[in-house]
């Protein structure tokens, strides 16, 4: 019962960082639109009216649903997977998240996958035989193996607790998955989750951080559309993971300047986000240096994506640190919702948007008990 409270919690969690973000280029709104099609035929459903979806602004949280279902349903029919990753592979498809789709993909099989069925019934071999040429039996193997060997410590990257402590996983299983990558890693990364795996694993096993940065420039050198892989990094630099005060905003710095993400400014605020989310919660401040010019060029960048998700994220980061005017821009966005499980705690988002509009004299502050003296607030 327990191991099955803790995979819904992850697969909510698995939902809430894969919320949309409409980041279009010139043909990709087509593309995304193909990559529908294919999900509704190939699960037989009736195709729907995109068009609306587009007016109604849920496409993208649609498409995202779709992609969920099919990478949890399609476990025993390698080839149904093979044809959805191969298309998202061969058009190098950025969903409307702003992340790769094949690493979506792979992160809903995460925790979707029946535990050691494929594993015991040398499923993934009978893959590979099918496909000889194709990288993903092999990272699908890889990370069925780490999250039957390390579901509690997989958790702990996207949850809050005690995930880590409580953890049972042998490091001699998990060096075992890693050089099992290692020795595949000819096919194997020629899927960009290939990387985001070895990262995983790096954390796990408590290797430096020139390894994780390492991994994290060959594998942007090669897929430089993966943003997710430094915010996954990033984990390794927080206090949890080992990381050493200063660590993580050092981290997110030299990650923002690496030649693939100089024009990705929301990589910083994702970054935080997901120190907020795991870890630091409405301490993230107090905590943890940042750079706030830099923070709010990349919640502006957020701004102008599409996703009331990204909105909230960019509220909430801008409320804990104080500023106004841009926590108010965030959440008085067209077509925003608030989902309060992106605020850092039940009652945030009400006295964030409280003060944001001015409804009170009060400070946001005065509410969290976390001003440390040194926040500018932007003024009205």
């Amino acid at each position: 019962m327990k191991k099955r409270s803790l995979r819904c919690a992850l697969l909510a969690a698995m939902a809430m960082v894969m919320s949309p973000v409409a980041l279009y280029g010139d043909d990709a709104p087509s593309q995304h639109e193909q990559l529908m099609q294919l999900l509704d035929v190939d699960m037989g459903f009736r195709q729907e009216n995109y068009a609306e979806m587009h007016r109604m602004g849920n496409f993208p949280d649609i498409l995202n649903g779709k992609i969920e279902q099919h990478a949890t349903d399609g476990f025993d029919r390698s080839h149904r997977i093979e044809k959805i990753l191969g298309f998202m592979t061969d058009n190098a498809i950025i969903l409307p998240s702003g992340l790769l789709a094949t690493v979506v993909y792979h992160d809903a099989m995460k925790f979707g996958f029946p535990g050691d069925i494929l594993l015991i019934t040398e499923g993934y071999e009978n893959w590979q035989r099918a496909y000889p040429q194709s990288p993903v039996p092999i990272v699908a193997k890889a990370s069925n193996m780490l999250t039957v060997d390390a579901e509690q410590l997989r958790a702990g990257l996207l949850l809050p607790g005690n995930q880590i402590e409580e953890s049972t996983a042998d490091p001699a299983k998990l060096e075992r998955i890693r050089q099992y990558l290692i020795t595949n890693k000819p096919t194997g990364s020629r899927d960009p989750y290939w990387y985001n795996l070895m990262v995983e694993i790096s954390l796990f096993l408590g290797t430096s951080e020139d390894e994780i940065k390492s991994l994290v420039q060959e594998g942007l050198e090669k897929f430089p559309g993966n943003i997710g892989l430094p915010v996954l990094a990033s984990n390794r630099f927080a206090s949890r993971w080992g990381g050493k005060t200063g660590d993580l905003f050092h981290f997110a710095t030299w990650a923002q300047d690496l030649p693939a993400m100089r024009k990705r400014p929301d990589l910083y605020p994702r970054i935080y986000a997901q120190a907020m989310r795991s870890q630091y919660g409405l301490t993230l401040y107090q905590l943890v240096k940042v750079d706030w010019a830099t923070m709010r060029s990349g919640i502006r960048a957020l701004s102008q994506f599409s996703s009331t998700d990204n909105h909230n994220i960019g509220g909430a980061l801008a409320c804990l640190r104080g500023d106004r005017r841009l926590t108010r821009d965030m959440i008085s966005s067209a077509n925003f919702r608030p989902n309060y499980a992106i605020w850092p705690d039940p009652d945030a988002y009400n006295i964030c948007a409280g003060w944001a509009m001015q409804l009170g004299p009060h400070e946001v502050f005065s509410e969290f008990g976390s001003n440390d003296g040194s926040q500018d607030a932007s003024h009205p």
